[in-house]
Parts: structure tokens; C-alpha cells; sequence
């Protein structure tokens, strides 16, 4: 079992939440209390859903530290959807050519979702089809003055 902290008071003069790590047979069980509202709960957990939510955390720790610059790539599944531009990585993504690539993209949804739904990551202010298998994006740089 792992303590990741143990008796950190959040408020002067008060007992500190609580939270660990173990595993079980196939599973990765998270202990957290909450001291204050005297509740905790369980989670249970296989192995790359923990990967996940560590990485989760990992990214949450750094914008909490340093703000969004210093996360560098991030994981595609965290990208805007709102329309911005961002600048994508992925391998092979609907381009001629094998290995890593890098665009311009940006989400576009279907209005009227549908079977035929063609939301996804496309270049901006292009005419090219979407791109696929996209697995990181960073923001885009502030434009010179």
C-alpha cells in the first residue's frame, strides 16, 4: 500500500484528508477520506484506468503549478472541441506516408447528428477531409506583434 498523503491539514488547526493506493488480485483500489465531511470512498480500478486517471493527475498537477504552457503535448481526448485551432500530432493520420505527423486542426461537429456524422479533427479554413488517428495536441503559439 502507497500513502499518498496522510494528514495534510487543508484548514489551520484541523485534521488532514487521507488518501492511498494498493492493489488486489486484478484491481487498483484508491482510498480517499475527507476528513471534514468524514466520508471516503473506494475506487476500484484495472490497471490502464489507473494509467489514465494518473496521467489525468499528472496533467492537473502541472497547469495547477505552472499553468497550461508547461504541459507541453497533451492527449488528444483533452483538445478543445469548440471550434479553436490547435496544433495535432499523430502517426499516420489520413496523410500519404508513414510515421509521425503534425497539422493545424481544428474540431468540427455535425449540426444534426446522424449515421453519417462526419464530426471530427479537420485543417482549418481547409477543404481537405478530417484527420484520423490524432493521439496529442498543444495550443498554438500567441501571434507576433
Amino acid at each position: 500500500m502507497t500513502t499518498i498523503f496522510d494528514g495534510t491539514p487543508k484548514y489551520p488547526g484541523l485534521q488532514g484528508d487521507l488518501a492511498r493506493v494498493t492493489s488486489i488480485e486484478d484491481r487498483v483500489l484508491i482510498r480517499a477520506v475527507d476528513t471534514m465531511a468524514e466520508e471516503g470512498v473506494t475506487i476500484a480500478m484495472s490497471p490502464e484506468q489507473a494509467r489514465r486517471l494518473a496521467e489525468a493527475i499528472k496533467d492537473a498537477a502541472a497547469e495547477a503549478e505552472g499553468g497550461e504552457a508547461r504541459l507541453g503535448w497533451r492527449r488528444i481526448g483533452t483538445a478543445p472541441k469548440d471550434g479553436t485551432a490547435i496544433l495535432a500530432t499523430g502517426v499516420n493520420f489520413g496523410l500519404p506516408g508513414r510515421g509521425r505527423h503534425y497539422a493545424l486542426a481544428r474540431w468540427e461537429s455535425c449540426e444534426h447528428p446522424s449515421p453519417d456524422d462526419w464530426s471530427g479533427w479537420y485543417e482549418p479554413d481547409g477543404d481537405g477531409g478530417p484527420y484520423y488517428w490524432l493521439t496529442h495536441w498543444m495550443p498554438l503559439p500567441e501571434a507576433p506583434q
